[in-house]
């Protein structure tokens, strides 16, 4: 808790402050009009009473009155302010938290992953919800607090037990619902499941196969189980929480009974005009309401703070395995990369991805990276990228150790194109060029690319439904996913299947534009139909590279890519034999 309370401090630390204050004040005023209620009521039963006395508390009176009204307002203009700032401050501190890191191993690590995936989908709201419930907590401290001071100044310590005997229940609704938040938590997985299958279930792009292959019964039989576990698990809790409050029923009754007994007693010694009893027992259901929002709120506030346990964690603890380095390479030279017995295994798993690989690349050589899915081609583009740190082996870039070089500087002489680029609901322009481009200007060099890769629209279109934009198809995404990589002009071009969606005649012409650069390019495709065109070609299984050689000499061994490409050109084969 008082780690949640620190980092909403430092969000936005002076309107908080002042929040504080205006709360505290909002909190005490409700009791000055109670008190005065009662000096009113008092003064009236006196014989020889002062006008101006009676003025006076009339005039407070009627201040704590107006006083009420101006400071809900004036709490919600502050509590407004402070929340929109808080959440601000939150989730612009993840994003810079995460880019700080360097690689991809965070979301290899399924605790860390799950503790993002907690985190994203909470801070636009655990924060905010933090903040009102506290500052809803601490008014309703106050309110009660004061009321209790009054309770005791008019009617002794009788009336003040009498309000305070719902404290037992209050200790044991907060209890119960931290037991029900832990049983929720353990109904996450099966909640986990019952939305994604109802998801599926409505989702359109499943509906085919759902239909071709029957699995209506088979999705429903699945939600119901996982239904059923969460029934089950909720349904203890339930009896728990019905059964659990008795002994504190019983503790409450016998403190009201005490609290009466010494009120009554209060009241045969003392003098208390019949106005000012009634005002007592107002007091006291007052006192009772604020203690049941004490007890709602210190209970959420359990829930809550489990928000900032892992946002502390995630902002402090090392997640970055990939540590930089200083060096810089030179400008508007194609790399060179070396490769030396490099292995490298995935978090969690035991099977190598790669297992002692050994490759040379020239400055602009065009290489073909081959091999079935698993072999290890994604995985050793991602550490030549230092997407993630390896321990056995060594890459240099152009000579120097991968290791060795700044990270952003080494990766703005990059340009690449994955199977799962980046689809940015942003203008068309935005898409190529990123953060470079200039939404009052034409680029000449954007409206070039877009000619290139054939794409329909014009560089200032909106994309994307979410902002009322077109919505594109697969291979329109990829054309400016290529796009978006040439517009680079980089040292190292890296394709990763970058034409899957492209019909033959473009995949052709792009890829004989991508292979006339003067710059170091590394393709790893599925797709053999342009294979000749590359200097080398390197066949992976396994994690290793088993064949490394040209086109021709590849074939007359007759190994893998033989294999390979005798399954996708056999007529071809047959013909040139």
């Amino acid at each position: 808790m008082i780690l949640a309370i620190r980092y909403v401090f430092a969000s936005c630390p002076i309107r908080i402050v002042a929040l504080v204050a205006i709360v505290l004040l909002q909190g005490l005023i409700p009791a000055l009009n109670v008190f005065m209620t009662g000096q009113i009521i008092n003064t009236l039963h006196i014989p020889q009473i002062s006008d101006n006395a009676l003025i006076v508390s009339i005039a407070i009176w009627c201040i704590s009155l107006l006083g009420i009204q101006l400071m809900e307002p004036l709490v919600n203009l502050v509590q407004g302010d402070v929340t929109e700032i808080s959440t601000r401050y939150f989730s612009t501190s993840i994003m810079r938290r995460m880019n700080e890191s360097f690689s991809l191993s965070l979301f290899d690590n399924k605790d860390r992953y799950e503790q993002l995936e907690f985190l994203k989908k909470e801070a636009a709201y655990r924060p905010l919800n933090f903040i009102i419930c506290i500052i809803y907590l601490f008014r309703a401290a106050v309110m009660a607090g004061s009321l209790l001071l009054v309770l005791i100044s008019y009617s002794g310590v009788g009336a003040a037990i009498c309000a305070l005997s719902a404290i037992p229940m209050i200790v044991t609704n907060i209890r119960i619902q931290q037991k029900y938040v832990e049983d929720l938590f353990r109904n996450s997985k099966d909640a986990i499941a019952m939305r994604y299958v109802y998801g599926v279930s409505m989702d359109k792009s499943f509906l085919q196969e759902i239909r071709l292959y029957g699995l209506g019964e088979y999705l429903l039989s699945k939600y119901n189980e996982s239904a059923q576990n969460t029934y089950n698990r909720m349904h203890k809790q339930r009896v728990r929480a019905m059964v659990s409050p008795i002994p504190a029923m019983v503790m409450s009754l016998l403190i009201l009974s005490l609290g009466i007994f010494l009120f009554l007693g209060h009241l045969r010694t003392s003098e208390m005009a019949v106005g000012a009893l009634v005002m007592v027992f107002q007091s006291i259901v007052m006192m009772k309401s604020h203690l049941d929002e004490i007890a709602n709120y210190g209970a959420n506030l359990t829930i809550m703070s489990r928000f900032f346990d892992s946002y502390h964690s995630f902002m402090t603890d090392e997640i970055e395995p990939v540590k930089n380095g200083d060096g810089v390479l030179p400008d508007n030279q194609p790399f060179s990369l070396s490769i030396n017995n490099l292995s490298f295994n995935y978090e969690g798993r035991d099977d190598k991805a790669l297992d002692g690989v050994n490759l040379e690349v020239s400055p602009g050589e065009k290489v073909a990276i081959l091999g079935d899915n698993g072999s290890g081609k994604t995985t050793l583009i991602k550490l030549m990228l230092r997407m993630y740190a390896f321990n056995e082996g060594n890459v240099s870039v152009s000579g120097i150790p991968l290791q060795n070089l700044d990270i952003d500087d080494y990766r703005n002489q990059i340009a690449t194109v994955f199977q799962e680029y980046g689809k940015y609901e942003f203008s068309v322009g935005e898409n190529i060029a990123l953060s470079k481009f200039e939404p009052e200007a034409t680029s000449s060099d954007i409206d070039a690319l877009l000619r290139q890769v054939s794409f329909p629209y014009e560089q200032h279109k909106r994309l994307g439904k979410q902002f009322g934009g077109d919505e594109l198809s697969v291979g329109q995404w990829q054309r400016l996913a290529i796009a978006r990589a040439l517009f680079r002009k980089a040292n190292l071009f890296i394709f990763d299947e970058f034409s899957s969606s492209l019909d033959p005649e473009t995949e052709q012409r792009l890829f004989n534009e991508i292979l006339s650069l003067n710059t170091t390019v590394i393709a790893v495709t599925h797709r053999l139909g342009n294979i000749k065109e590359f200097d080398r070609i390197v066949v992976m299984a396994d994690g290793k590279v088993i064949e490394n050689g040209s086109f021709d000499s590849l074939l007359v061994r007759r190994g893998k890519f033989f294999d390979m490409w005798h399954a996708q050109f056999k007529s071809v084969i047959a013909e040139s034999a």
